[in-house]
Parts: structure tokens; C-alpha cells; sequence
């Protein structure tokens, strides 16, 4: 599958997450309950096609302001405070990263990518999930069983996202450290094969 196409599926799903807490909160808002909700989806696969584009458009837009967002929260507020980095400064990061995204060889290269695309889904979920967990309570009143099965389930996969990413960011920093040194070593050696 081409990293295009990986991409575009990534900010779908994170879109359809996204949608899920925005429509549940829009349904509180207009005092409807759930079955006015069910109703309207059921209606608006009725619709066909049309209602299909429409709907595939919103998503992918909501997908690209969630992965926004979450690159807000997580990479300028929670990396300041992850511990394990083999960068000192963020900037020998960026400086490994060009080097490595450059002349690395295209195995690593795919398996950072491949490493991003899930530290990027993860985010989405932790973000998204959480916020299906608060507009889930919202509903308690109409539907106590709907509330708690989904604030549980929010809980548990916003949890598994947020540690999977937290593992993941570390293990990506060490990838990018090491193909940087290899690189390095690799230009050292050859330099001093020609001097020679």
C-alpha cells in the first residue's frame, strides 16, 4: 500500500472517531435522545450516495483538525515530559531525522514511516476516545447502560493508545538515533577509505 494511501485511510479513521463524540454531543445539545439518533443515521443511509460523499468529505476534514489537534496536545504539551530520549535538544532530533529521511536506507525509512502512521493513530484514539467517554456520561439520564459500557470501553482503549504511544514515541527517538549513527559511521569510514 503507497504511504499516500495509508494516510488518507490514517485521517479517516481518526475522522471517524472524531465524528462519533461530535454527533453524539450535537444529539445532547438538541435534547434528542438516542433513538432520535439511530433514527436519523438509518435515514441518512436511506439517502445513498450522495449522503456517502458528503458524509466521506466531513470525515476526512474532521480527520485532518483531530490530527491537528493531537499533534497540539501530544508533541508540544506530553513529549516535554517523556523520559528516554537519546536527543538532548530537540533540534539534534530534526538534524537526525533529515539525515536518516535522506540517506537512510529505504528498510528503515519504511519502518519509521510505518512507526509515525501508528504513533499518529494512536494520538487520534487517545484523543478521541476521551472525548467519547465525556459526551458518554452526558446521556446518563436516557440510557445508564449505553453511558457506562461506553465510558468503560473509552477508558480501556484510550489507556492502551496513550501507553502504546508513550512506547512507541521512545522507541522511535531510539530507531532515528541509531540510523543516525550508522550513517555517520558509515560517511566516517568512507572518508577515510579515500584518504588513504
Amino acid at each position: 500500500m503507497s504511504f499516500t494511501l495509508s494516510f488518507v485511510i490514517e485521517v479517516l479513521i481518526g475522522g471517524c472517531f472524531c465524528s462519533t463524540w461530535l454527533i453524539l454531543l450535537v444529539n445532547w445539545i438538541a435534547g434528542n435522545d438516542l433513538s432520535v439518533l439511530v433514527g436519523f443515521l438509518a435515514q441518512g443511509i436511506d439517502m445513498g450516495t450522495l449522503m456517502l460523499f458528503i458524509c466521506l468529505i466531513s470525515v476526512y476534514v474532521l480527520g485532518w483538525i483531530s490530527q491537528y489537534f493531537c499533534d497540539l496536545i501530544f508533541d508540544n504539551l506530553l513529549e516535554k515530559h517523556i523520559k528516554g530520549s537519546p536527543f538532548k535538544q530537540k533540534s539534534d532530533f530534526h538534524k537526525a531525522r533529515g539525515l536518516v529521511m535522506q540517506e537512510g536506507s529505504k528498510t528503515i525509512i519504511d519502518d519509521i514511516q510505518m512507526d509515525r502512521q501508528l504513533l499518529r493513530l494512536s494520538k487520534q484514539i487517545c484523543l478521541n476516545f476521551a472525548l467519547i467517554f465525556t459526551v458518554s456520561w452526558l446521556y446518563v439520564g436516557q440510557s445508564w447502560l449505553f453511558s457506562i459500557i461506553t465510558a468503560v470501553l473509552s477508558v480501556v482503549v484510550c489507556l492502551v493508545s496513550f501507553f502504546q504511544w508513550k512506547k512507541r514515541y521512545v522507541s522511535v527517538m531510539y530507531k532515528f538515533y541509531r540510523a543516525e549513527q550508522s550513517i555517520l559511521l558509515m560517511k566516517n569510514q568512507s572518508e577515510e577509505s579515500k584518504s588513504e
